[in-house]
């Protein structure tokens, strides 16, 4: 089943954001989206046997990148700082890295909210 908040409009890219759900429930929608684009339209795959021109490469670079983005575009503005931060990495962490990164902040959050209510 294909998500709703797909456009079959191919200009019009999907737009989930993260609002006030964890990171791990706006990760999991963002990822039935993005298996779902690839079923509608799947990465392209080089087959002359030797691609000279670097379009392979090219090719599953954004297939890597684009998804990263739009997880990293997608958060609410307590993230922000963390999002500017892997933005300008170099290399640009993958979708795991960034996941794991921001998971811990998410976790840290809310061990620092804990520990103010239990103060109170």
């Amino acid at each position: 089943m294909v998500p709703c908040c797909i456009n079959y409009n191919t200009k019009q890219k999907p737009s989930l954001s993260q609002g006030n759900t964890s990171v791990v429930e706006y990760f999991t929608r963002l990822r039935e989206v993005w298996v779902a684009l690839d079923v509608l339209m799947p990465t392209p795959q080089c087959t002359c046997g030797g691609c000279t021109y670097g379009a392979s490469k090219a090719t599953a670079d954004q297939a890597i990148f684009t998804p990263l983005i739009q997880f990293l575009m997608g958060f609410s503005d307590t993230f922000g700082h963390l999002r500017d931060q892997l933005l300008v990495m170099d290399p640009i962490p993958i979708n795991n890295n960034a996941y794991s990164m921001i998971l811990r902040v998410e976790k840290q959050k809310e061990v620092h909210i804990e520990g103010i209510n239990n103060v109170r």
